[in-house]
């Protein structure tokens, strides 16, 4: 193996990891996001329930 052929492979398996790790991350932050919407709605919505009855 050629040492153009093994920076190449090298960079093609960073650029994949890179590229993974941030889809992984923008996935898990809009996911955390979403869910962390839907619970303080839910708290809201039984504290609201709470107070009034």
């Amino acid at each position: 193996m050629s040492a153009r052929r093994l920076s190449r492979f090298g960079f093609g398996f960073w650029g994949v990891t890179y590229i993974y790790n941030k889809i992984i991350d923008s996935s898990f932050k809009l996911v955390s996001s979403t869910t962390r919407s839907k619970l303080s709605t839910n708290v809201r919505r039984a504290t609201r329930a709470n107070v009034f009855s």
